[in-house]
């Protein structure tokens, strides 16, 4: 039977915290500087840093990371060379036998918890005394190793699952463009008619089921369809007929779902009623013109968007018939994307429930 106890953080490995760069010592050129946007964001620009430097704050692929303040999660590196910034740990393994993939998997898990004791108004962080102190659980090297195992293949097989939906999304990105690259040209105001939402005075808000079902913003969208029903409105100012489309016109701007019922739409949301137009082929397009729709807000605080711009967004034309043949082919690839966002929610509670199992 395997030996299992909980031992502290600080036990386990050294945490080497990385070096505070200046903004004068970034350039364009040399190594890159990890800092915790970097981490967070994979688009984020790198700086770069050509002196000479202490090579502890070195990283290379396989590194483990751990940003302690502003977001506190665990990373692995699996970039080339770079250099470690303030803020984030990289992990050395030179205490205790620990197995790599299994330290990562169990980080993750446990950080969870941490994240509750960490502190600071405007930049959330947990001290490396905190840190240490955390207990992580620990089994014989062997075990180690055959949980990572386990965790490892069911975390791959939701990374498949995950790149098969990406791969269906640009399967209909391409049948768009494919069936659209002769198509002229209307504005989204000569297909459909447009109603910008009100908000009801708070008053009457409910969750009696008394009025209509009441949508503000874009919370309760689902991939296609509304997903559930919050609240509603017994004194509705604005109203959306069933299968209308509901457009998001403030942060964000542009996402877009169907209302299969009758409903109050807030200030959140525009409605959008076709004529002369397929209501799934206008839908379908108006998702693949999401970016160029987002493009559009205006504002400081928060991006929104007028009816003006709405109603002059362009929408490509086609046939009645190719419009329904269009939407035929998307609502097979629709289906298959479905299907397997609900293996991945299902292989996901496994995950979870392996992950409390092991680290909880």
């Amino acid at each position: 039977m395997s030996s299992y106890k909980k031992i502290p953080l600080g036990e386990v490995a050294s945490y080497i915290n990385g070096y505070a760069f200046k903004p004068v010592d970034w350039g364009k050129n040399g190594l890159p500087i990890i800092r915790i946007q970097n981490l967070t964001d994979e688009n984020k620009e790198f700086n770069y840093y050509e002196g000479n430097f202490d090579k502890k704050y070195l990283i290379k692929r396989g590194d483990i990371l751990i940003s302690w303040s502003a977001s506190l999660g665990v990373y692995k590196w699996n970039k080339n060379d770079a250099i470690l910034n303030q803020h984030i740990f990289k992990v050395v393994f030179d205490k205790i036998q620990v197995d790599k993939k299994y330290y990562f998997f169990a980080l993750k898990k446990i950080l969870k918890e941490a994240i509750k004791n960490t502190h600071g108004s405007t930049m959330k962080h947990i001290t490396r005394p905190q840190f240490e102190k955390i207990l992580f659980p620990f089994y014989e090297l062997e075990k180690q190793k055959k949980i990572a195992k386990i965790l490892e293949n069911i975390s791959n097989i939701i990374e498949k699952k995950k790149q098969k939906l990406q791969e269906y999304e640009l399967l209909s990105k391409c049948l768009f463009s494919f069936a659209t690259k002769r198509a002229r040209t209307l504005l989204l105001s000569e297909v459909a008619d447009i109603t910008m939402g009100q908000s009801p005075d708070s008053k009457y808000y409910n969750t009696l089921k008394e009025g209509l079902p009441f949508f503000q913003g874009k919370t309760e969208f689902g991939e296609n369809y509304i997903k559930e029903i919050k609240y509603y409105c017994s004194c509705p100012l604005k109203i959306a007929e069933e299968n209308s489309i509901l457009m998001s016109v403030r942060a964000p701007v542009g996402t877009v779902n169907i209302s299969k019922v009758r409903c109050c739409i807030g200030r959140g949301l525009a409605a959008i009623i076709p004529k002369k137009i397929e209501m799934l082929y206008l839908f379908f397009a108006l998702k693949n013109l999401e970016k160029e729709i987002e493009r559009k807000g205006v504002g400081s605080t928060f991006k929104a968007i007028t009816k003006k711009d709405i109603e002059k967004i362009e929408i490509p034309i086609i046939e009645i018939k190719d419009q329904v043949d269009f939407v035929n082919r998307i609502l097979k690839i629709e289906k298959s994307k479905f299907e397997i966002q609900k293996s991945i929610e299902e292989t996901q509670k496994l995950f979870d429930s392996l992950m409390e199992k092991y680290f909880g």
